[in-house]
């Protein structure tokens, strides 16, 4: 018992010494859009980071590997209605099949848009979050209330798979 005790402690020490690639941020601003042109995801809130960093909104791979990527993201509306669109890019180019879309009918209306995807990366690639429009005033919504915490516009979690 001994031995198997002193295997799965060793086992656990081994296993918490090895650094998970992960990040959690969060746009605590709300991003409305003045057009339809797309426009990068803003994060201004680092929640949580270990060997993953945010730089002008993408996120930095320093490991090549298999991520898991995240965004949930309350859109809502100025006014306008009409459809708020998001996707994932790499180094530029859009992530096949990561695009999502939610149509706003009005003012009252907030929605959580999700996306997630799977991507293999080099060290070095960036990721950034996209979001567009079909018409001014509509956005991603950064909420504020009494008593609990603030409702981020957008929160993006990534990290290795492999």
């Amino acid at each position: 018992m001994k031995k198997i005790l002193a295997l799965v402690i060793t086992a656990l020490i081994s296993f918490s010494a090895i650094a998970a690639d992960v990040i959690q941020a969060s746009g605590t601003a709300s991003q409305i859009s003045t057009d339809t042109k797309p426009h990068v995801v803003a994060f201004n809130s680092t929640d949580l980071s270990e060997n993953l960093t945010i730089k002008n909104n993408s996120v930095i791979f320093k490991e090549n590997g298999t991520y898991f990527a995240m965004i949930g993201a309350q859109v809502g509306s100025e006014g306008e209605k009409g459809y708020v669109y998001s996707w994932m890019r790499i180094n530029g180019k859009d992530v096949d099949n990561s695009g999502v879309a939610q149509y706003v009918r009005d003012k009252s209306f907030t929605s959580v848009l999700v996306s997630q995807t799977l991507v293999k990366v080099n060290k070095g690639d960036k990721l950034e979050i996209m979001f567009s429009t079909t018409a001014k005033g509509l956005g991603l919504m950064a909420q504020t209330q009494p008593n609990m915490p603030l409702v981020p516009a957008a929160i993006l979690s990534v990290y290795k798979i492999n």
